[in-house]
């Protein structure tokens, strides 16, 4: 009869559990959390069985999940909608602590590029009245990694019969093989203002700006001015970092930009430990 009886209690003890409901809100965080992970990443999220890790996590499984929600049904003290309700005050106390982490890395971000960046060209008036001097409107610079900010005034005035001219940004890496980055248009009798950035990455290594492209073996008389062009250089982002650490505080501090926006982020799913390496059953 003693055996009957202890066998009884190891099959109810084999069947599934009811998960405490601090450790459910935290669950229903993290698949909060999973599936907005999942949609910006395109992962199918049709079944359940993709929690099953999470579960394991937390040592439950997606059978005790199950249970617990039916359990729901059955309780007075507590009602799903509650779990829901706390789990969503939750994320939303995440979602604005990472909004202020966010604030201080642009802010971080935008010192810094603002005290190390580095005016590469600068032409306070060019001025083009023959098709021999169309030159003047190309610009070539060699590229280092960073980010580049290219702005320029520009008018064609009446004079000009040239219709139709555009301007052009291309990138040339080292075996020659050219990117067109930008083309626009440009318009006459007006004097409009051209912006344009872009990152250039190691492998891009000269610029070649074509104010107005005269290409065209048919162009004929021109007339543009061209005012106010300045290219920026700005620093790759950790470089910049590293150069403000420099020069405010030396090699004793360092702004640790992922350190600050880990500090806001729930701590990464570990895969569980065997209940042995804890002298016991974790669960």
């Amino acid at each position: 009869m003693r055996r009957i009886y202890i066998l009884a209690l190891l099959l109810a003890g084999c069947g599934p559990r009811v998960i405490p409901d601090d450790k459910l809100k935290e669950i229903v965080r993290d698949i909060y959390l999973s599936n907005a992970y999942a949609s910006s990443h395109t992962v199918m999220t049709d079944s359940l069985d993709i929690y099953e890790p999470l579960f394991s996590h937390y040592g439950y499984s997606l059978a005790d999940f199950r249970h617990t929600l039916a359990n729901f049904s059955r309780r007075k003290s507590s009602k799903l909608s509650d779990i829901i309700t706390a789990t969503h005050s939750d994320l939303e106390r995440m979602y604005m602590a990472c909004q202020q982490k966010v604030a201080t890395i642009e802010r971080i971000d935008s010192a810094a590029g603002a005290r190390f960046c580095h005016i590469v060209r600068k032409d306070s008036l060019i001025r083009v009245r023959r098709l021999a001097d169309t030159s003047k409107l190309t610009v070539k610079l060699p590229l280092e990694p960073g980010r580049y900010t290219v702005v320029y005034n520009i008018l064609i005035d009446s004079a000009d019969v040239n219709y139709g001219q555009r301007t052009t940004i291309a990138v040339e890496d080292s075996t020659g093989r050219k990117t067109t980055l930008n083309t626009q248009w440009l318009e006459r009798l007006r004097r409009h203002k051209r912006e344009y950035s872009f990152e250039a990455n190691g492998q891009m290594k000269r610029m070649k700006l074509r104010i107005a492209d005269f290409s065209n073996p048919t162009a004929s008389a021109t007339s543009i001015t061209v005012d106010s062009l300045v290219i920026v250089r700005y620093l790759p982002r950790d470089v910049a970092r590293d150069s403000m650490n420099r020069v405010l505080f030396g090699h004793n501090f360092v702004i640790d930009v992922k350190k600050i926006a880990a500090d806001s982020l729930p701590a990464p799913l570990q895969p569980r430990r065997p209940a042995a390496e804890h002298g016991g059953d974790a669960r």
